[in-house]
């Protein structure tokens, strides 16, 4: 079972309209689905577990079959995934999903464990748009799958 965060009018619209220009003022409330993917089986237990207490709807896959599996079944809103898969990477991964998606509208943020310059960079031209380093400060992922799901939520109000 999962659970869902739902954004309701008000948090949509203080984000999309601080400047009074939503074009979507009664905007029905969203619920943030995330896909992660991470292949160590306690790590991917914790981080469900810690995502769905916050109230994100969550699915979990262990590689990157099931991922695109998952993608072409489901909509998300967002990709969390760990960079080394057992079958293939995490920047594979998200250049399958933002195609898969269209126009590259997924976001995603990348788990490793290396976080020198070279490996935030590859992050972000896959398409990422947050590299965290393992461990992670849980805190700080979930302040970024709030902001990154807003602004896409923000971006779709707009364009409507």
């Amino acid at each position: 079972m999962t659970h869902a965060l739902c954004l309701s009018r008000e948090r949509i619209k203080s984000t999309v309209g601080r400047s009074g220009q939503s074009k979507r003022a009664n905007v029905a409330s969203r619920c943030v689905r995330v896909l992660l993917v991470e292949d160590h089986s306690d790590t991917a237990r914790a981080m469900w577990r810690l995502l769905r207490a916050q109230g994100f709807a969550v699915d979990c896959a262990t590689t990157c079959t099931e991922a695109i599996q998952a993608i072409g079944a489901s909509r998300y809103d967002l990709l969390v995934s760990d960079i080394g898969l057992p079958d293939g990477t995490g920047f594979d991964l998200m250049r399958h999903a933002r195609a898969a998606k269209g126009r590259g509208g997924i976001a995603g943020i990348a788990l490793s464990g290396f976080g020198l310059e070279h490996n935030i960079r590859r992050s972000k031209q896959a398409g990422f748009a947050v590299h965290f380093t393992k461990p992670l400060n849980i805190q700080q992922l979930i302040e970024s799958i709030e902001r990154l799901t807003c602004e896409s939520i923000a971006a779709q109000c707009v364009s409507v």
